[in-house]
């Protein structure tokens, strides 16, 4: 980066006018300034907010020519990063892995907030940007299995809560689907090596996606390999054994249900396969019976139950008939707010047969023009 030159009587008379203006500090734990939204834990360690989910993300804004994101990582088990997306003013995402414990991300011209710690490791955004106002948002691409991510404080000439304008708030809850896993081979191929968090792309799936194409929030409840009966992968735990929780891996640390979300998309089964029609029908309506008991008073939150965007073609025809008995059943049974969407076809061109991360925007299309209809 250039250094800044300050010439003559003009540069030097600017230099004493602002010399009395440190930047502002603002604290991870601000939730006036910082809002926080997905599954994130503000109880666990006295000032930290730690985020834990795919598509978990906060957003803020500042206003100057630059800006720095103190992001310090768990680094699960010594070993284990997270990926996230910075946008900044609605443009491009910029996409970076933390690299230790500390990360400090920086937007703009940062010449003036240099550090000096050694054991930062500093990722620079490559735009430059107008001093003036500005907005952020920094999305996880990489789910609970890669430990938790927090903000230790932001840094700029000022700072300001910000979040979108919206009156929509949907939440989606799924496996690996949804959390985006298998999605991004673009850095590294799919089978390469021990890599499995550098395939995940949280920001840009179907729930993400389907949000912000109807400008609303989204929160992802989602763990790759869970199901609702039968989960793959040796995992012990289904979808609701933890769907109350923040560590959704672990089971752990009890979610506040503070998002009360207008839409509920469940995309469950993939994970299950084809399991007794009548023993998943009757879980199936159970769960959703859970999750309607976690927003009391708010019997009108529409749930959508959505076939598997990666079925083959037995499983598709085995989810068309379960999900269109839960829909008949409900609805018998007086609950006029729940509904299935049958994807048109399957997506699988990210790892394992998953949909990669464009094919992610044509489900998104699909549901985004279903869920208008609503």
């Amino acid at each position: 980066m250039k250094t800044k030159q300050i010439f003559g009587l003009l540069g030097a008379a600017a230099l004493l006018a602002g010399c009395c203006h440190e930047p502002m500090v603002v604290s991870g734990d601000n939730t006036e300034i910082i809002n926080y939204v997905g599954r994130t834990d503000k109880t666990t360690a006295p000032g930290e907010v730690r985020q834990y989910a795919a598509g978990g993300y906060f957003t803020f804004g500042f206003e100057g020519e630059w800006c720095d994101i103190n992001i310090v990582d768990e680094v699960l088990y010594g070993e284990k990063f997270n990926y996230l997306e910075v946008v900044v003013d609605d443009g491009e995402p910029f996409r970076f892995r933390t690299v230790g414990a500390k990360n400090l991300v920086r937007i703009g011209n940062a010449n003036d907030a240099a550090t000096t710690d050694s054991t930062v490791n500093i990722v620079s955004l490559p735009q430059q940007i107008a001093d003036g106002r500005h907005t952020v948002l920094v999305c996880r691409d990489t789910e609970t299995h890669m430990g938790y991510t927090r903000v230790e404080s932001l840094r700029a000439p000022k700072i300001e809560a910000w979040k979108p304008q919206t009156n929509l708030r949907i939440e989606f809850i799924g496996n690996s689907i949804t959390s985006g896993d298998a999605a991004y081979g673009d850095e590294i191929a799919f089978g390469t090596g021990d890599v499995w968090g550098v395939h995940h792309m949280a920001y840009f799936t179907y729930g993400a996606r389907t949000a912000r194409n109807l400008d609303a929030e989204w929160s992802l409840c989602s763990v790759s390999g869970i199901g609702l009966i039968h989960s793959c992968c040796n995992m012990t735990v289904t979808m609701p054994d933890v769907y109350d929780k923040v560590n959704l891996t672990a089971g752990a640390i009890d979610y506040d249900f503070s998002f009360v979300p207008d839409i509920i998309c469940i995309c469950l089964g993939q994970n299950d396969g084809q399991q007794p029609k009548e023993e998943f029908v009757a879980a199936y309506e159970k769960f959703i019976g859970l999750v309607r008991s976690k927003y009391p008073g708010h019997d009108d939150i529409e749930i959508v139950i959505l076939s598997s965007p990666m079925a083959d073609a037995s499983l598709r025809e085995y989810q068309a008939e379960v999900l269109s008995t839960i829909e008949q059943n409900l609805r018998a049974a007086g609950d006029e707010h729940v509904s299935k969407y049958l994807y048109s076809r399957s997506w699988n061109n990210g790892g394992g047969g998953h949909p990669d991360w464009r094919e992610h925007e044509e489900v998104a299309e699909e549901l985004t023009a279903f869920l208008k209809e609503l």
